[in-house]
């Protein structure tokens, strides 16, 4: 019996090492635990998914400056592996893994889902197939080396690929010639082809939303690109050091003129300008000459045309609000006016001879006309607000000794000659400090509304004009030249009946500083059968019957114009005339012919009965 008992308790203590021995095996790692398989080296990154990356073959953490000795020839990738009886699945690629490493050929596995940065960094890869389930090349930092080596030329997507992100500097450097990105691309972060210099052509899908700063640069082999119609290329909404352009995505890319824009994008491309929707950003052809800005353009960004150098003339439109810091800073050939008309420079000057500064400007950005104004002083600026815009610091930044001339609204001269406006040292003054030269300008005419008849003129009033500049004119136009013409004296001739809005402006260099309007009616205006403003008579007026003497104008049938007799009417004769009771028979005879007629229907009191 204690035979038996021994046995039965040995077979116990048996069974219980056999039932605890698995237990230990299949015990689940922890996330970080470092393991080797098939000669690749792995760490576990989700303990309760099972799930590992690649990492460095010498490292045991992935390392800033990981040694030369790693990987090399053929490399195939599992979809999974196993370590300690739990099967993992491969879903990354970390930071360095290849860095290095002399590849032949890379076979990456269905269920990857990201390549980190630098991953491939410095290695002999020529070619790689991306894996469908792949959805992030790359990540956000821009400090890392690239996830591919400059040895790569050529890159393929799986079919049905979900890659959405394309890290900081992904391909930077890259030998690829052509890409395709995959139809779920959403963002492409910085630098992200930056100095493939052998890339010709990338074709970017609808899906793309955002790209990042010089995404392009360096690519000086490509032509051409097109940015798709919901795609930022972060042209405003991010730090600018220097003279740096807002181009955004497009910034140190060589072709940036050539770039085109989906239909709805928000940005376009026009005459060498490149806008966001009502702002302008750069000019992206530096050899650019001249430039009209496209109407309804509220703002132009800091450096939008730095060191533009060929730059002659540009035409600003009426509605710009702002004016962002060394906006024209060197442009040393430019010759500006704002709004309007662009100046006609036959000959390149070396500095801005004329700016006019529209009422809509209401903030001017620091260095604005850095190094733009002659050093003779003949260099004019026009205000058009009575209300000082906005002004940044250095505005007129080296400007010479002799200054530069200021014109300005008259009815803001106070505003404009205050002791704190920035403008007040410009103004020509005396010792005292006094106001010695009026700048200002003004017009007002006297009268809304005139009427004249056809054929006649009168003379528009200015009910106030104020002009000081050589330069100034005034001029008049008329909306309607088929209504009357008007000189630049202010005087209106009627042509035909109608009507004409006359416009009385002060000119400068082609640019309209101020303005007034008449509306002028043209025609007579009748009354008892003579024009008010002419005395003209009217041919077509009949005067008033007077029932009572059918000798006068306009008794009778009326079949005369004008009332005169006809040939139905009763007259008196020499004869009854000479005695009173033949005239008196006359006179009643000629009553029972009219009340005859009035009962007839054929007369109406004052004018002639048309027949129905």
């Amino acid at each position: 019996m204690k035979k038996k008992r021994k046995w039965l308790a040995a077979l116990l203590a048996a069974v219980m090492v056999l039932t605890m021995t698995p237990m230990a095996v299949f015990a689940a790692e922890d996330d970080g635990t470092i393991f080797i398989s098939d000669g690749i080296r792995y760490r576990i990154t989700d303990s309760g998914a099972n799930t590992v990356e690649v990492i460095h073959s010498s490292q045991d953490e992935v390392a800033v400056n990981p040694p030369d000795v790693t990987y090399g020839g053929d490399i195939e990738i599992p979809q999974t592996v196993t370590y300690n009886n739990i099967e993992y699945s491969v879903t990354g690629i970390a930071t360095f893994a290849f860095v290095g490493a002399e590849i032949e050929s890379i076979s990456l596995p269905e269920g990857l889902l990201y390549i980190d940065a630098a991953a491939f960094y410095s290695s002999t890869l020529t070619s790689i197939s991306i894996p469908a389930s792949v959805e992030r090349l790359g990540n956000e930092n821009n400090a890392v080396n690239p996830v591919f080596p400059e040895s790569l030329e050529n890159v393929a997507f799986a079919e049905g690929s979900n890659l959405k992100i394309v890290g900081c500097g992904a391909f930077k450097g890259c030998a690829i010639n052509e890409i395709i990105l995959p139809d779920k691309v959403e963002t492409i972060y910085s630098s992200a082809f930056s100095l493939c210099e052998n890339l010709k052509s990338i074709s970017l899908p609808d899906s793309v939303t955002d790209i990042g700063y010089g995404a392009f640069s360096g690519c000086n082999s490509l032509e051409s690109i097109n940015i798709p119609a919901n795609a930022d290329i972060n042209a405003i909404d991010m730090e600018y050091t220097g003279g740096e352009k807002h181009l955004g995505a497009l910034a140190g890319w060589s072709n940036v003129k050539n770039t085109t824009f989906s239909d709805g994008s928000k940005y376009e491309i026009t005459d060498g300008v490149l806008y966001e929707d009502n702002i302008l950003l750069a000019a992206v052809d530096e050899n650019i000459s001249s430039v009209d800005v496209k109407a309804g353009t509220i703002e132009i960004v800091s450096n939008a045309f730095a060191n533009c150098t060929s730059l002659a003339s540009i035409s600003l439109p009426d509605g710009l609000e702002v004016i962002g810091d060394n906006a024209f800073n060197y442009a040393t050939n430019l010759g500006v006016s704002i709004p309007g008309l662009t100046l006609p420079n036959s000959e390149p000057v070396d500095a801005l001879s004329f700016i006019n500064i529209p009422s809509s400007a209401t903030e001017i950005g620091d260095n604005f006309l850095k190094g733009g104004i002659k050093d003779d002083g003949t260099s004019i600026l026009v205000m058009q607000s009575t209300e000082l815009p906005q002004f940044g610091d250095g505005m007129f930044a080296g400007i010479g000794e002799n200054g530069i001339v200021i014109y300005y609204p008259a009815n803001a001269r106070n505003e404009y000659t205050d002791e704190n406006s920035p403008l007040k040292e410009y103004l020509p003054s005396d010792e005292t400090g006094e106001e010695t030269a009026q700048q200002g300008y003004a017009l007002t005419l006297k009268d809304e509304s005139v009427n004249v008849c056809p054929g006649k003129g009168a003379t528009l009033v200015l009910d106030e004009y104020e002009a000081v500049g050589s330069n100034m004119t005034l001029e008049f136009s008329s909306d309607n030249e088929n209504a009357l013409t008007v000189d630049n004296d202010g005087k209106v001739t009627g042509k035909a009946k109608g009507t004409a809005v006359v416009t009385a402006e002060i000119t400068m260099n082609g640019i309209t500083l101020i303005s007034d309007t008449c509306t002028v009616t043209v025609g007579h205006n009748f009354e008892n059968g003579k024009c008010t403003l002419c005395g003209e008579e009217d041919p077509d007026y009949i005067p008033p019957v007077d029932p009572t003497d059918p000798t006068k104008p306009g008794a009778g049938e009326g079949d005369n114009q004008g009332g005169q007799n006809n040939d139905n009417q009763t007259a008196t004769t020499d004869k009854s005339a000479q005695t009173g009771d033949d005239s008196n028979i006359a006179l009643l005879a000629g009553l029972l012919v009219l009340a005859a007629a009035v009962a007839a229907g054929t007369v109406v009191y004052g004018r002639k009965r048309r027949e129905q």
